[in-house]
């Protein structure tokens, strides 16, 4: 996470929060993808190995505190990554902060629960514990664990 191109004289860049791929591959359903991502007909790009051009899952409902944000989410095949598009959500947080994702059926109003877990805090070596998984030549992990209760499970996913 980030605040984008801040360089003076430049236009700054889009507020995107970058998921790497192997993210998304791991668990799919989590995302929807590729079910809920809608091909972009005016895309005349590349596809990627599996026939994916650029998609878009637009005007997905996060919960962040208590606020619902739209968010646009893409894949473009050019830039081998997942991007989370809303200035609220990427201003949420600071570089090396984890991303927590809840999935939640939409029955609150919202897709999905996010939370912002800060680096230095008493919660982050708890949740950074369970972003297991590297991301090649990345600093970044990620894990996913789900929870059990009475009524339903739970599924998270988390990207450090």
């Amino acid at each position: 996470m980030g605040h984008g191109q801040t360089t003076s004289g430049t236009s700054r860049r889009s507020p995107e929060i970058f998921l790497p791929k192997v993210c998304v591959h791991a668990n799919p359903e989590f995302w929807g993808w590729p079910g809920l991502f809608k091909r972009d007909q005016a895309w005349k790009g590349p596809t990627d190995g599996q026939g994916y051009g650029k998609m878009d899952r637009e005007g997905v409902r996060m919960r962040l505190g208590t606020e619902t944000l739209s968010v646009n989410w893409w894949y473009n095949p050019d830039k081998r990554d997942f991007r989370l598009r809303n200035e609220a959500l990427r201003n949420a947080g600071s570089v090396g902060d984890i991303l927590r994702i809840e999935l939640s059926h939409g029955s609150g109003g919202f897709d999905y629960y996010v939370e912002i877990i800060p680096k230095g805090t008493s919660l982050f070596p708890q949740f950074a514990a369970l972003c297991k998984q590297p991301v090649r030549n990345s600093k970044k992990t990620y894990g996913y664990y789900s929870v059990t209760s009475d009524s339903e499970d739970v599924e998270y996913s988390q990207i450090q």
